[in-house]
């Protein structure tokens, strides 16, 4: 690029903003975020995304997988970082769509649907009304207590009775093969890759955005009524999780998409653990965002976490001349966490598995 001698500080800032845009551009080949609201808008979107992304599909070697994730569904409730698995009121209308585009997906052998309860028996029942769940296969993720810490003393505090806290979220899968014996025995170690329970913890960090920010995308979505943003004792600049209740961390989502041999992921709820995980491993995401708010948040997400990967060499994003150049304008974000840690609250899960 020319640069310009009489404005040096221009001219460095629209290098700046040439190699940003390459960099979403990198990303967009592997990720893209839609405002999609109908059926018939979020199938347009996906058959886009699969003709930009050239994906060939085939039974037991590349998978097409929906996935509905309750848990990071808009609704209201009453002290989420306190109760993670009462997830509060839900109205259908927030999830109709989602359920439509899950009942009309996986026609195809290669095709897979994935609706997890959120840790909740009210959306658990929703479930069971809109997509009629009795006639998929089920499984069941069990929640481990977090890792044991030291008190003052230095002595590790265990509970007193084992699995005592052990929660569980159940999910439901649909398989466009029809059967869950037509699925093939992993290369690797010959289990089966049809995996019904998997054990793992809640995620102890996540993607955030300003109080203001997720007031603004709550209210873009319809969440109007009472709704609380951040705990008493946050300040007002402090950032919040898009989804307190938000359960399955970026390990989980990525052993997941592994396990399924998945290449291409559709996230009706725009799970942020998940598209991050898509980032990490390389596989293919498409989300459906309830606003231009959430979307324009999800999206910079992603911008963030694809620019350490344009840098990575061997990952499907990397690009010699363009890492150089992100390495150089952009050291600061790829020396910034993606993910803030989310303080243990006292009357929190957390907190009272930690005290046991």
């Amino acid at each position: 690029m020319a640069s310009n001698p009489e404005d040096p500080m221009k001219s460095a800032m629209e290098e700046r903003k040439e190699v940003w845009k390459r960099a979403q551009n990198a990303r967009k080949r592997l990720c893209l975020v839609s405002e999609a609201k109908t059926v018939a808008e979020m199938q347009a979107a996906v058959t886009r995304a699969k003709e930009a992304f050239k994906i060939r599909f085939k039974l037991n070697e590349g998978h097409e997988v929906t996935i509905l994730a309750m848990d990071c569904a808009w609704g209201t409730q009453k002290k989420p970082w306190q109760e993670a698995a009462q997830t509060g009121s839900l109205s259908k209308r927030q999830v109709e769509a989602a359920f439509d585009y899950m009942n009309s997906s996986c026609q195809k052998s290669f095709e897979l649907g994935f609706a997890f309860d959120g840790r909740s028996k009210a959306r658990r029942s929703m479930l069971a009304e809109l997509t009629g769940f009795e006639s998929m296969s089920e499984g069941m993720l069990m929640y481990q207590e977090p890792e044991p810490k030291k008190n003052p003393e230095g002595q590790v505090r265990t509970r007193r009775l084992p699995f005592s806290a052990l929660q569980h979220e159940m999910y439901y899968c649909k398989l466009g093969c029809g059967s869950k014996s037509k699925l093939a025995a992993r290369a690797d170690d010959g289990s089966s890759v049809y995996k019904g329970s998997w054990t793992l913890r809640r995620p102890d960090c996540s993607p955030t955005m300003s109080q203001q920010a997720k007031r603004t995308m709550a209210e873009s979505v319809g969440i109007t009524g009472s709704i609380d943003i951040a705990p008493d004792g946050y300040s007002a600049d402090q950032s919040v999780p898009f989804m307190w209740s938000e359960s399955k961390g970026q390990a989980f989502w990525t052993e997941f998409l592994s396990a399924w041999r998945v290449k291409l992921v559709v996230d009706l709820k725009g799970a942020p653990q998940l598209a991050l995980a898509c980032v990490e491993s390389g596989v293919h995401y498409v989300a459906f965002a309830g606003s231009a708010e959430q979307a324009s948040w999800l999206s910079n997400v992603l911008d963030l976490a694809s620019l350490r990967k344009v840098v990575s060499q061997g990952h499907y994003l990397f690009e010699k001349d363009l890492s150089q150049a992100v390495q150089d304008l952009f050291a600061d974000e790829l020396e910034t966490p993606l993910q803030d840690t989310i303080p243990v609250l006292p009357g929190s899960e957390d907190d009272e598995e930690q005290a046991a």
